[in-house]
């Protein structure tokens, strides 16, 4: 379940993380923060749970995992995943 948009948020990964779904992916108790750096723009985070993931603007927050594209490369993997 995809719980936060930020319209701000560049369509491509409004698109990426609308697709969570908790029932494919097993983070048991924790959480994950995927930071999502779109090179010719803004850098977001993923904040992925048990059974939501949120998209917000990166916050100074460490993350567990880091992508980084431009913002052109980003709508080519939304349209191909």
């Amino acid at each position: 379940m995809f719980t936060h948009r930020d319209p701000a948020a560049p369509h491509p990964l409004q698109e990426l993380v609308g697709r969570y779904d908790a029932d494919v992916a097993d983070f048991g108790a924790g959480r994950a923060r995927v930071r999502l750096d779109v090179r010719d723009g803004e850098t977001w985070d993923a904040v992925i749970g048990r059974r939501r993931a949120t998209l917000e603007r990166a916050n100074g927050s460490t993350p567990d995992a880091c992508l980084a594209a431009d913002e052109r490369t980003w709508a080519q993997i939304a349209d191909d995943v």
